[in-house]
């Protein structure tokens, strides 16, 4: 049953690079959910690297890495699901011209069915890594925040502005 299994994951991971190969050659594929051409194409070689056996995912895993690596695509990561199993998880894809937009997303814990977690209600966390960045009172106030550090801004400094006293 096991070989079974290996082959069904085999064929499932191939049939998914072949799709990324499919949208790269003809632009053909693309879902309404992806967000860019470079999102599809980087979907389709997620779901190869997570569908795998594990003795061919380093393949999947370098043409992914590659892929990435050619367009500058930041906003996925690789991890382990609750199961165990390895996964990629891709979400809003950009490229090193868009900056930070679009790299942080906010969370209200007060709609979580009562639950009161205490002050700090809002959570700003980062799309690359998935880990929470940021904690606020209210979600406006983590709204700032994103806006500030997505426009290059943090405490209303232009990032490419240095801060500090001017040297001697």
């Amino acid at each position: 049953m096991s070989a079974h299994l290996t082959a069904l994951a085999r064929q499932s991971a191939n049939r998914a690079a072949e799709r990324a190969g499919q949208i790269q050659r003809t632009g053909l594929g693309i879902r309404e959910w992806h967000n860019s051409f470079h999102a599809a194409v980087l979907s389709s070689l997620a779901a190869a690297e997570t569908n795998a056996p594990e003795a061919e995912r380093s393949w999947h895993a370098a043409r992914l890495d590659a892929y990435a690596a050619a367009y500058g695509l930041r906003g996925w990561y690789r991890h382990t699901d609750f199961r165990g199993r390895h996964t990629v998880q891709v979400n809003m894809i950009r490229t090193h011209a868009d900056g930070d937009r679009g790299r942080y997303y906010t969370t209200d814990a007060s709609s979580g069915g009562g639950f009161r977690p205490g002050p700090y209600r809002a959570s700003v966390v980062d799309r690359d890594s998935q880990r929470v960045v940021y904690r606020a009172i209210s979600a406006p106030i983590a709204r700032q925040w994103v806006t500030q550090h997505e426009s290059g801004e943090t405490d209303g400094v232009p990032a490419s502005r240095p801060t500090g006293p001017a040297p001697a």
